[in-house]
């Protein structure tokens, strides 16, 4: 039986997804399933995806049996509520304090874990008839919070963020997070490279899963051996741009050469 995104998390093994922040086309699904992926980020946040387009991409990825995390593009209930009541298997937000990480998770849960308003026979139960109270249950179990942690406050507070139950997973979002530290890019700089520390030992105290991107296949095998057991291999744009700009380099060295003429 397939692990739900609430299982990976829990897991504490090697789980591996990708990025859709650009291609949001019919075939995105069963493209990244053929290529043995895991779950998707939908990012909602920098892509300009609608909800009407997140609705369209949910399906394409449930047609595929890929699992979805979806970053919402703020922390308000509505936007929280709207992704959960289409499909979205689990959702990315950025707290910078308990309380916010408390609120983010009341407006997830159902009653009487939280406030969320109560919609079924939707998109967030695949359409499907059913005892309301089981719905309720069942999504309050199976829902993942995965605490995007981007900010120099989420830092100060991180342990106590960390322990808050329905905080799955913590994820460090490094170019935000080294902005708010003020040392954009630098991710080599070590007022960067103390806070990711601090997420990761405060996830490891805490029990809880470690998220975070990694662009390449060295980058991914390093945050594997510091504790990150959910890693996302770049995403659509980068690794297209990649392929093509390597594709088109080696044609071009290749083609420096006189061409050979027929005999």
């Amino acid at each position: 039986m397939a692990q739900t995104l609430k299982e990976m998390t829990q897991s504490r093994k090697l789980n591996i997804g990708t990025v859709v922040v650009e291609f949001d086309t019919p075939g995105i699904g069963q493209i990244l399933k053929a290529a043995n992926v895991e779950f998707v980020l939908i990012d909602m946040e920098y892509s300009g995806f609608s909800y009407h387009s997140l609705k369209r991409l949910l399906r394409y990825l449930q047609a595929a049996e890929l699992l979805s995390i979806v970053r919402v593009p703020t922390s308000r209930a509505d936007h929280i509520s709207r992704a959960l009541d289409i499909g979205a298997d689990g959702i990315m937000a950025s707290p910078a304090t308990a309380e916010d990480a408390h609120r983010i998770i009341d407006c997830m849960k159902y009653a009487p874990e939280g406030h969320r308003s109560l919609a079924v026979g939707v998109g967030n139960d695949r359409y499907t008839p059913g005892a309301v109270v089981q719905k309720m249950s069942d999504a309050n179990r199976r829902i993942p919070f995965f605490a995007l942690i981007e900010s120099a406050e989420a830092i100060a507070n991180i342990d106590a963020i960390a322990a808050v139950e329905g905080v799955d997973c913590l994820w460090p979002g490094p170019n935000d997070l080294a902005y708010s530290l003020g040392v954009p890019g630098d991710f080599t700089h070590v007022k960067y490279k103390r806070a990711e520390q601090a997420v990761v030992a405060a996830g490891l105290r805490h029990g809880k899963s470690l998220a975070r991107i990694a662009a390449d296949v060295r980058a991914g095998s390093a945050l594997y051996q510091q504790g990150y057991d959910m890693l996302v291999y770049s995403g659509d744009v980068w690794l297209f741009q990649k392929a093509m700009r390597t594709g088109i380099a080696g044609i071009r060295a290749r083609c420096r050469a006189p061409r050979r003429r027929a005999a």
